[in-house]
């Protein structure tokens, strides 16, 4: 009897020491289950809260214009070599021109479209002049929107087209063939204290989907001209000079070539400051030998003047500008928010990389009736819908998980509610950003400190650029899905209290996995 009682001695010492481990094995799987259900809780309820988001909207998918088009015969070219050019600006196009070596040398091409339309019994025809860097973009360019859709879909066309999204043969082809966008939506004088984002559909979309800052901060000047050129080349005024919305490049303004008010404290007189879309394009080119696609859309003269061709050739492959060149320009900047819609349709559906859409009318609402006006209130509804029709879109072509989209603005409003630039309070200083994408996180609220000067890094970041040695922004790494700890079993607990009954669930399954092993191992 001795052995068999030595036998069982060893085996209760066994199992003793053996369930000591029990507590741990125990606290492991409660963890596991938690991150489990968190992750499964969190997809579905973000997926149930898309599709609830999709069928609220009617979608426009073929929506053009429906009022007079009219192009004008009058294509203009500027050659980069005329001699009328100055010689400071020939050094400018030479420093571009270097890193396009395999490109030909060519001007600028142009086409302009009148486009009427009526508001408020008044009969409106803006025009909208597209330059393009290359002649044969200029000739494979076209407005119809219907047509790009036919030959964009090619073999998938079909006049059900919320079908897409769920063949799997046109959802392969989107994946491999589509590259990722960056699409970079400015919207002009957004008032924080005026705006309830929860309650518009596109942006508390935006919010549940990406990552959302309610107060990032502007430049100190509070204007249009140093909140946008902060945007796009992260840099504050105090180093581009950029202190009012009169500046005009001196580098490429010869009237203004002995303006030292002008003068950017970077660079001085003669020479441009790094901005984005240059910076995209010489990196990737260097790296990638590459051509990288920038568009832009505008109706302020500013970004012609200062961010287009004439200050950095060759930069962008596209600018539109839809022109504002009457007294009644809240009208026809309505008119021209609206008619972007359409543009950007079309845009999505050629080969940009980065596109920069300019939206004004909600700056001039406010500057015209007050801001936090019913009329301003009635843009922001507006650019609400125009929102919903876009991103109804990228989810009907399957394009919501290709697209970045990064959303902010350049200024708020004095107190007074009558004007911005004057009183340096937060609401004038203080503006929305909104990142939701591929690779951003979703549903999540930024902690850090964020300011206009750390986009432009966060879009290079996007393309793996090295960040400019003059830029004074950041990466706003916080917002990026890449750079997230992961650490989903503390995000669970956090949120165990709402998600408590599948999170108990799923811990209980993965407990009876764990003590089945347990007791297979002690058998």
């Amino acid at each position: 009897m001795e052995p068999n009682r030595s036998s069982k001695t060893k085996t209760q010492t066994y199992f003793t020491k053996n369930l000591k481990l029990l507590p741990s094995l125990l606290t492991i799987s409660f963890i596991i289950g938690i991150a489990q259900s968190s992750k499964n809780f969190k997809s579905e309820n973000k997926d149930k809260k898309q599709i609830n988001y999709f069928s609220e909207h009617s979608l426009r998918l073929l929506q053009s214009e429906t009022t007079e088009q009219k192009f004008i015969n009058n294509t203009t070219t500027i050659d980069p070599n005329s001699s009328s050019k100055s010689n400071e600006q020939n050094s400018i196009n030479n420093f571009l021109i270097n890193y396009y070596e395999d490109f030909p040398q060519v001007g600028i091409h142009s086409i302009k479209m009148n486009t009427t339309n009526v508001i408020n019994n008044i009969q409106f025809t803006t025009q909208t002049k597209i330059d393009f860097y290359d002649e044969k973009r200029k000739e494979d360019f076209s407005l119809d929107l219907s047509g790009n859709l036919i030959k964009f879909l090619g073999k998938f066309f079909t006049t059900d087209l919320n079908s897409l999204s769920s063949n799997p043969e046109y959802k392969l082809r989107i994946t491999e063939n589509y590259r990722k966008r960056t699409v970079l939506i400015g919207i002009d004088g957004m008032v924080n204290a005026c705006i309830d984002y929860q309650n518009l559909t596109a942006f508390k979309f935006l919010i549940e989907n990406g990552s959302f800052k309610h107060d990032s901060r502007s430049t100190t000047e509070g204007l249009s001209g140093p909140g946008w050129s902060s945007v796009l080349c992260s840099m504050p005024s105090k180093d581009t000079g950029i202190v009012n919305n009169e500046w005009k490049a001196p580098w490429s303004s010869p009237e203004n070539k002995n303006r030292y008010d002008f003068a950017t404290p970077a660079n001085g007189l003669d020479s441009s400051f790094p901005c984005v879309f240059s910076e995209l394009k010489n990196n990737f080119y260097q790296t990638q030998k590459k051509n990288f696609t920038n568009y832009v859309y505008s109706s302020w003269s500013f970004f012609r003047e200062n961010f287009s061709h004439k200050a950095y050739p060759r930069s962008l492959d596209l600018y539109a500008e839809c022109q504002i060149r009457t007294n009644q320009s809240y009208f026809e900047y309505i008119n021209c928010d609206n008619y972007s819609l359409d543009k950007t349709k079309n845009f999505l559906l050629q080969d940009f990389d980065l596109y920069f859409w300019y939206l004004g009318s909600l700056d001039v609402a406010g500057h015209t009736f007050s801001f936090c006006s019913t009329e301003y209130q009635s843009r922001v509804e507006n650019i609400n819908r125009i929102l919903d029709d876009f991103f109804l879109y990228l989810k009907t072509l399957n394009l919501l998980e290709k697209v970045n989209i990064i959303i902010t603005s350049d200024h708020g409003s004095d107190r007074s509610k009558l004007s911005h630039g004057k009183d340096k309070y937060d609401g004038n200083l203080m503006v929305p950003l909104f990142m939701m994408g591929p690779d951003f996180k979703s549903n999540y609220t930024i902690i850090g400190v964020t300011s206009g000067i750390d986009i432009a890094p966060t879009i290079i970041n996007l393309y793996e650029m090295p960040v400019n040695d003059l830029w004074r922004g950041k990466v706003i790494y916080e917002a990026l899905k890449r750079d997230s700890n992961n650490n989903n079993a503390v995000e669970a607990v956090i949120s165990v209290k709402a998600n408590f009954i599948p999170i108990v669930f799923n811990s209980v399954k993965s407990l009876a996995v764990i003590l089945f092993l347990l007791v297979v191992v002690l058998l």
